[in-house]
């Protein structure tokens, strides 16, 4: 595996990967989109002009650095990447 990644799964949990990352790990830092290239071994960073975080997110509970979308009400959350989710895809 090139870079850290999220773990995908069919069992969504409720939320959806995005492609929002912490691009340092740290509570300070700020999140950005990351796009992995079909290989996962490059990627672009862009950063976010538009957010919508759930109430009291982004919280850093537990290192969270990768961010879902919550099923209801489609809110964005930060949860640890290590997390088996579904994952929002672009087409």
């Amino acid at each position: 595996m090139c870079a850290e990644t999220a773990v995908f799964s069919r069992d969504c949990r409720g939320f959806s990967w995005t492609a929002g990352q912490r691009i340092d790990p740290t509570r300070e830092s700020t999140f950005v989109w990351r796009l992995m290239s079909a290989d996962g071994c490059s990627d672009t960073v862009l950063n976010m002009t538009y957010t919508n975080w759930g109430t009291g997110e982004p919280n850093w509970h537990n290192s969270e650095s990768c961010m879902t979308l919550e099923s209801n009400p489609y809110r964005w959350n930060d949860v640890p990447c290590q997390w088996e989710l579904c994952s929002v895809c672009e087409i």
